[in-house]
């Protein structure tokens, strides 16, 4: 029997039965899993938090020009973002002409969105809120990016796996598959869970945990104990043997090739400290998906220090891996699996690295300390880090970086105070040049920004 039978037949699955019970043991894992991470990244808060300027040209609506007073230059292209905003709206924004259109409200609290693969569409996740006496209802509800109208809202069988906030939601680590059918998600409690985006059948299909799924849809991996493949390919998914890592530390992140043919990841041991430091050492292991045998592993980071910087990227050209969440963001060559010199952001915006968003023609990338006045362009060509970007006066970063895809204009959802209010935009930024638009304004601070052809 083929792929595509296979996957037909899941699919009549998820929507026909059943979803199964959730597992207790998963959220115990889980709960252990988030206390160490927390334990770990506690020290990144401090350089997160929001220090708004409550100076700004003018009202939401007439936010003024940019820093030079200059439109931004060049050609623009003509994807449609879609804002999530602390409003519990989502505003489509026409990028080609930086049109608004209306903001969408959906049933009860915006957790998350996701974008189907081909860009044809974005499905937003949202709950009502829990009470006493009744669990809260979980829907999905499909905006079509060519009207930026919304769908009938579609009830979820079971419960968005978090209350959206908590760490762990799954419209925060949600991927939809390729055919754009089912959206996989994994959260608090219960495990990897596939979601029918056209009944909201949910069925759990493995262990909970950060995951990936292999560009042919067939495969995904999840970080739980230690790296654990399942087989999507099959009318009932299911876990296979787990992949031997031989290295100490707890499993932390996840990123496969763009070719589909290598995951790597990393894990973290910790060894004592001084001080408020520890000393981390960040293992990084490629993963054959054909075999799912590990090949030799390599010291991706050993230092002390109070930030792990364990979070993996691949660029979309395969070349490089960038490790991030330190101070510093650490290239390395995927041909040989060899780290190359770290790429150190300026001195005077010193943070840790909270987000580290590639262009689609990997040459540019953006370091991100949420809730800074600044981002932290780097040439990937050279690996080396440019001129910090001051966001227009008062704006501090609220959202990730999002690109353009052409690569050419990255987009990133800012919010400053004015007249003791909050004023929200998106702002766009040139690739090449580093100048900075105009921005647009949205109601409320930017949550999430997703842009589709």
């Amino acid at each position: 029997m083929d792929g595509a039978s296979l996957r037909a037949q899941f699919e009549r699955a998820v929507s026909d039965r059943p979803p199964t019970p959730q597992l207790v043991a998963n959220a115990r894992q889980i709960g252990l899993r988030l206390r160490k991470r927390r334990r770990i990244e506690a020290a990144a808060a401090s350089f997160t938090a929001a220090a708004l300027i409550a100076a700004i040209p003018a009202a939401a609506g007439a936010l003024g020009p940019a820093l030079d007073g200059q439109p931004l230059a060049g050609d623009r292209p003509a994807p449609t973002a879609f804002v999530w905003t602390s409003a519990n709206t989502v505003t489509p924004i026409r990028l080609s002409t930086d049109t608004t259109l209306r903001p969408l409200r959906f049933p009860g609290v915006i957790a998350g969105l996701q974008a189907i693969p081909d860009g044809s569409a974005v499905y937003v996740f949202s709950a009502t809120r829990p009470g006493q006496r009744a669990a809260g209802i979980s829907y999905v509800t499909r905006v079509s990016a060519r009207t930026g109208r919304m769908g009938t809202p579609v009830r979820l069988t079971g419960p968005l796996s978090a209350w959206p906030g908590w760490e762990g939601s799954p419209a925060m680590t949600a991927q939809i598959a390729p055919g754009g059918r089912l959206a996989y998600a994994t959260g608090i409690p219960g495990g990897l869970d596939a979601i029918n985006l056209a009944t909201g059948v949910e069925r759990e299909v493995a262990v909970s945990g950060p995951f990936a799924i292999a560009p042919d849809g067939r495969k995904a991996y999840v970080a739980d104990a230690g790296l654990i493949p399942v087989d999507l390919d099959l009318a009932t998914p299911e876990e296979l043997p787990p992949v031997r890592l031989h290295v100490p530390g707890e499993t932390q992140a996840i990123a496969i090739t763009p070719n589909g043919r290598t995951v790597y990841v990393t894990n973290v041991a910790i060894n004592g400290g001084t001080g408020s430091s520890e000393h981390i050492t960040v293992w990084v292991t490629p993963v054959s998906v054909a075999t799912d045998t590990a090949g030799p592993a390599f010291v991706g980071r050993a230092a002390f220090s109070t930030s792990v910087g364990a979070n993996i990227s691949i660029a979309p050209d395969g070349k490089t891996g960038y490790l991030w969440g330190a101070l510093d963001v650490i290239p390395i060559d995927l041909a040989t699996n060899r780290t190359e010199q770290p790429i150190r952001p300026d001195a005077g915006v010193e943070a840790v690295v909270t987000n580290f968003v590639i262009s689609p023609d990997s040459r540019t990338a953006y370091a991100q300390a949420m809730g800074q006045h600044w981002l932290q362009p780097v040439d990937l060509v050279s690996d080396t880090a440019l001129k910090p970007v001051e966001l227009p006066s008062g704006f501090a970063g609220t959202a990730t970086v999002a690109f353009a895809p052409d690569g050419t204009v990255a987009y990133v959802g800012g919010t400053a105070r004015h007249d003791g209010r909050t004023v929200g935009a998106v702002i766009p930024i040139q690739a090449a040049s580093q100048q900075v638009g105009t921005p647009i304004p949205v109601q409320g601070s930017p949550e999430q920004v997703v842009i589709v052809p």
